[in-house]
């Protein structure tokens, strides 16, 4: 190997290195700035499907947590109240 071979292997080591410390960098701060951010403010939701609507009656499938007299909000915010769990139709 001659000394110009080895100096552009040299280099390119150098520059790959310079590289990879930069992602590392980068990935590091990215990492610090998501850690001091506070926690999420989680909640719990159920979301159900509405399998039939007539004459003030929904019927709805899919929320096994809801109970009898909860309000339950609907798509485009209309509000109903549990009347049957077993059925789980609510009044809007």
């Amino acid at each position: 190997m001659n000394q110009k071979t080895a100096i552009n292997q040299e280099t390119t080591i150098n520059q790959d290195e310079l590289a990879l410390r930069s992602l590392l960098n980068q990935t590091f701060t990215a990492f610090d700035r998501a850690l001091s951010l506070p926690p999420p403010d989680l909640s719990f939701r159920e979301i159900g499907t509405v399998k039939t609507i007539g004459s003030g009656i929904v019927q709805v499938a899919g929320l096994p947590q809801v109970k009898a007299e909860e309000v339950v909000r609907f798509p485009g915010g209309g509000l109903g109240m549990v009347l049957d769990t077993s059925t789980k139709q609510m009044i809007q």
